[in-house]
């Protein structure tokens, strides 16, 4: 994590992506794909469902490999927290910059086991509009599910869950006063 001042009141600090849990990530995905792949072509079971939630779940395995290895190369930081607001980058379905004047409260929730911050914000829709049709279908996904489309997990970021909760609700009260 790296922390920058510039001026008294200006501040940025950005929390790089984790090579080590993106290579995790990336293995698993992979042993998912074997797995599917074994369902689909090796497994000697001759049923439609077979073929049908194994060719998913090894295309699906497919695809987050190939997004784990192409985050294994990228540049840019998984988060960066600054006067503006958290742009985040650190998953498919992030929301770029969501400005803290449009951040209502956060909430901890949990999605298949993992912890995520939910950023309640008071503009869901603009956000969801500024973004590519298959991201803003994950987000809408979100927003119905969980009430807002922005969701953010340390789960390929260089610090831990609580880590991330403690400095964006610490910046987020500063921004209060």
């Amino acid at each position: 994590m790296k922390k920058s001042m510039n001026k008294i009141n200006s501040f940025e600090i950005k929390i790089s992506l984790s090579k080590r849990k993106t290579i995790f990530l990336f293995f698993l995905c992979l042993a998912c794909v074997s797995d599917s792949g074994w369902l689909v072509f090796y497994s000697g079971i001759d049923r439609l469902d077979a073929y049908f939630w194994g060719g998913l779940a090894f295309f699906f395995s497919f695809l987050a490999a190939l997004y784990c290895l192409y985050k294994l190369f990228d540049q840019k930081p998984g988060l960066i927290i600054n006067n503006q607001g958290i742009t985040d980058n650190s998953s498919a379905a992030n929301a770029g910059l969501v400005r803290w004047a449009n951040i209502e409260s956060l909430q901890i929730t949990e999605i298949s086991g993992r912890k995520c911050l939910t950023i309640i914000v008071n503009n869901p829709e603009e956000i969801m509009l500024n973004q590519p049709g298959w991201k803003r279908k994950m987000m809408d996904l979100n927003y119905k599910k969980f009430g807002s489309p922005v969701q953010i997990s340390a789960s390929m970021l260089a610090c831990s869950f609580d880590e991330l909760v403690q400095i964006i609700q610490e910046k987020l009260e500063e921004r209060r006063r």
